[in-house]
């Protein structure tokens, strides 16, 4: 499996981040519906608006090495749309933006040896 962030449109080796392994994805969708309650009705009105696109976080191991922190961390805080790919879960591609509070990076608690990246974004 291949999991790709890059800079939406653009193909520059500084402008692409292939993290070892994602390990993490989650995804919420908001229906955008509402109800209208109307007084003296015994059935509430239902409007249906368009399904709003997928907010959530990714979660990256990111590398070993304090030049992965680096590289990751200067592509993933530029403010632009990136693209992710996944070569064997085509569903969580998409083109996002980094949402608040922005992204954090850990060094993991049991290897002491591994950087982890969470990710928050918007799918535009």
């Amino acid at each position: 499996m291949t999991t790709t962030i890059k800079v939406k449109g653009s193909s520059a080796p500084a402008d692409i981040f292939t993290p070892p392994i994602m390990d993490g994805y989650q995804a919420q969708r908001g229906t955008g519906n509402t109800e209208l309650t109307i007084p003296g009705r015994s059935k509430s009105v239902v409007f249906f608006h368009p399904t709003k696109a997928r907010k959530g976080t990714f979660q990256f191991v990111i590398g070993t090495t304090d030049a992965d922190v680096a590289k990751f961390d200067t592509l993933i805080a530029r403010k632009v749309t990136f693209t992710l790919t996944d070569t064997d879960r085509s569903t969580v591609g998409m083109d996002f933006v980094v949402a608040e509070p922005g992204h954090t990076i850990t060094l993991d608690d049991e290897t002491r040896g591994v950087f982890v990246a969470t990710v928050p974004y918007l799918e535009v």
